[in-house]
């Protein structure tokens, strides 16, 4: 907030005459006595302000002190990120994505300590694994993560004796006890609350998705053979036990510094396969003809950019109802009214035609509203109508539209209604309009037909 400051006052007395006041009627009672309210309005001002010498001017004090803050910009990096966005507190233990001991756990410590003192030992070290983990203790070097020594990854259900003796002895094994308060956000992951100790810088992703490029199309690959471990090489990335971590199938490792190229072509390798390539010119094409499509169905400007990943992979990864052809998956965006379009695609790769389209219209606007609309107004027909016939650009005619619902719409922009707009080739248009101001915020493309689903009527309660 902009610190307001009062401006300098200046008065001025003589030395000669300290107060002089023009009177043009000197024996009025009325002049007297504004005469008097004036004194008492000076008597009034603080004493400072009075302690003038002629003709000096005195700056009276702000009416809020001036501070200079000084911008603070978070490192990157910095393995604190978790905790400084979560919070140094958590849960009372209970929760077991929370990276600490349960309750239950902390109570047997004590006793397990006694038992590791007097010889007992677990039946298998969790010492740096890399595969299908369910409980591992890793060693860091302190310079790379902020003087931390070990990273814990904990399951999402409660630790065996035999799991909790083996953390002991792994923590002696590094010359370290383990207590009770040994776990932090900065040392543990618990239950697939994460799938990094710090999420990827922008640099770092920028370059990931360059060498994922490379990798699938012109067969780049790593110097280094199997899994990092951060002991070895600071970096590290593991295999989980899917079922113990919430379906998450691995967890990196990531030093409080900038990744190298190599480290994240390991990573790449580690989540894609060695074998994993792509026929560059066959996906060249693909892009070209989901271009052309996006012109087709839905007038979309040629200067949209490609981002994120591109893929082939069969259709009912993104549609259950689809069959299991194979479709090239794609995204794309561009700027539009002041807004972020971002267009995901699906190309049916046999018949080359648009199979599915995700649009979506991105808004700064928080719009938690519970405004009503009639789905059933015959304005909704009108605009679906004039929506579809401005982006459709092959001549293929309207069937038939009608509305299928309500939806409550996303990022907190209140309620709208939904049209299937059936095209005379079969295809779809599911569109979705807003009730605050009519504009069309969400369409969804299907080349077979509309989805299934059935229709919803809200009853607008917003504080949920």
């Amino acid at each position: 907030m902009e610190t307001q400051q009062m401006h300098p006052v200046k008065i001025s007395f003589s030395k000669r005459d300290p107060v002089t006041v023009s009177l043009a009627r000197s024996h009025s009672k009325s002049w007297r006595r504004l005469l008097c309210i004036l004194l008492l309005g000076l008597s009034l001002l603080p004493i400072r302000t009075l302690a003038m010498e002629e003709n000096t001017v005195v700056a009276l004090p702000t009416a809020v002190p001036t501070v200079s803050f000084a911008p603070v910009q978070e490192d990157l990096y910095s393995i604190t990120q978790m905790e400084n966005y979560y919070g140094h507190e958590g849960t009372d233990g209970g929760m077991y994505q929370y990276p600490d001991l349960t309750p239950n756990e902390k109570a047997k410590l004590p006793q397990l300590l006694e038992a590791y003192a007097a010889q007992e030992r677990a039946s298998q070290s969790v010492l740096d694994p890399t595969t299908d983990v369910e409980v591992g203790v890793y060693s860091l070097p302190r310079d790379q993560y902020e003087g931390e020594a070990v990273y814990v990854l904990l399951p999402v259900r409660e630790l065996t004796q035999d799991e909790l003796l083996a953390i002991i002895a792994a923590y002696d094994e590094l010359g370290l006890p383990f207590t009770a308060d040994s776990l932090s956000y900065r040392s543990c992951m618990r239950g697939g609350g994460a799938n990094a100790n710090r999420p990827m810088a922008a640099e770092e992703w920028d370059r990931y998705q360059l060498l994922l490029n490379l990798y699938k199309r012109q067969g780049l690959r790593p110097e280094g053979t199997g899994l990092p471990i951060p002991s070895e090489s600071g970096c590290g990335l593991v295999k989980l036990h899917e079922d113990s971590f919430c379906g998450l199938d691995e967890f990196q490792l990531l030093p409080s510094r900038s990744l190298t190229d190599e480290e994240l072509l390991v990573i790449i390798r580690t989540q894609y396969g060695e074998d994993f390539n792509v026929d560059a010119s066959a996906f060249l094409q693909y892009e070209i003809q989901t271009r052309k499509e996006m012109t087709r169905l839905f007038s979309a400007p040629p200067s949209m950019e490609m981002h994120g990943e591109d893929w082939v992979l069969p259709a009912n990864t993104y549609d259950v109802n689809a069959g299991d052809y194979q479709v090239y998956s794609s995204q794309f965006s561009a700027p539009l009214n002041g807004k972020t379009l971002t267009l995901q695609t699906m190309l049916n790769v046999d018949t080359q035609r648009m199979d599915t389209a995700y649009w979506s219209w991105s808004s700064s606007k928080n719009i938690n509203t519970d405004i009503q609309g009639d789905p059933m107004d015959e304005k909704w027909l009108t605009l679906a109508r004039s929506a579809v016939e401005a982006m459709r650009k092959d001549g293929v005619q309207i069937q038939s539209i009608g509305p299928t619902g309500e939806r409550r719409l996303s990022n907190n922009h209140g309620f709208g209604v939904s049209l299937d707009v059936i095209m005379a080739d079969g295809s779809c248009y599911d569109l979705t309009f807003s009730y605050v101001d009519d504009t069309l915020v969400s369409m969804v493309y299907h080349a077979n037909g509309p989805a299934i689903y059935e229709p919803h009527i809200y009853d607008y309660d917003v504080d949920g």
